[in-house]
């Protein structure tokens, strides 16, 4: 039998996946699926077998919100994107926070850096001719990018670290 821990960081991971499909698809990651990321953090952190730093946690979501405002205030992420790292810092907390901020921004990079190629630009034309709804209203410096992919790949690897606490 899959215990509760175990439970919420399966589904903790597969939000993380809805989330980086919807950026994908439409630029848009909807407010459910962060609320679901922070709702399940109780229950997790109130099952786990190991102590959980929850004021932490709350330190990390609380730090990167109003740094994500920022970059959403400046054009830079949209607003889905910052709802769902604060979530996810929820889950990091302090012991997984810098790691989560590191690989997030280097996924996030590497991902833009490709959509600046040739290649990119194949990739979102594919995108539009497949009918997926990738708005062109200057969002990202006139680029689509879909960083909640780069957030959903940390936010992975986050969920793998605490199963191997679970």
């Amino acid at each position: 039998m899959i215990s509760i821990p175990v439970a919420a960081l399966g589904l903790f991971a597969a939000i993380a996946l809805v989330a980086a499909w919807s950026d994908l698809r439409r630029l848009e990651i909807p407010n459910r699926l962060p609320l679901l990321i922070a709702g399940l953090y109780p229950v997790y952190a109130a099952s786990a077998p190991v102590p959980v730093d929850a004021l932490g946690g709350a330190a990390v979501a609380a730090a990167l919100l109003i740094g994500g405002f920022g970059l959403f205030a400046r054009g830079l992420v949209g607003a889905g994107d910052v709802k769902l790292m604060a979530a996810g810092g929820l889950w990091a907390g302090l012991d997984l926070g810098a790691e989560f901020v590191v690989l997030t921004t280097l996924v996030g990079g590497l991902i833009a850096l490709g959509l600046l190629t040739p290649w990119g630009d194949i990739a979102i034309a594919r995108i539009r001719v497949a009918g997926l709804d990738v708005p062109s209203d200057g969002r990202v410096r006139q680029r689509p990018m879909p960083y909640g992919v780069a957030i959903a790949l940390a936010l992975l690897v986050v969920a793998a670290q605490r199963l191997g606490q679970a």
